[in-house]
């Protein structure tokens, strides 16, 4: 357990550094709570940045598909405050 957590501290700093790939790679940790408690709304939140930035993954755009329209307007929101 201890590994997931710190792969998943080594993915959210390349994420935030701007790697698209460790952006989807850490919307699917907090999608499948892998090393992090799970967070739907911050899986939403990082994949739209991937998304932005011209990533495509068909099963994270159906992950998004599947949030609430609640969950997706506070992932828009947070994806917007995201580097």
């Amino acid at each position: 357990a201890r590994d997931l957590k710190s792969a998943f501290g080594w993915t959210k700093q390349a994420a935030e550094g701007g790697n698209v790939a460790a952006q989807n790679r850490l919307a699917k940790l907090y999608m499948q709570g892998i090393g992090t408690d799970p967070d739907l709304v911050l899986a939403g939140a990082w994949y739209i940045v991937a998304r932005r930035a011209g990533l495509i993954d068909q099963e994270m755009d159906d992950f998004l598909q599947g949030l609430s329209d609640d969950q997706t307007k506070q992932a828009l929101q947070k994806a917007n405050r995201l580097p």
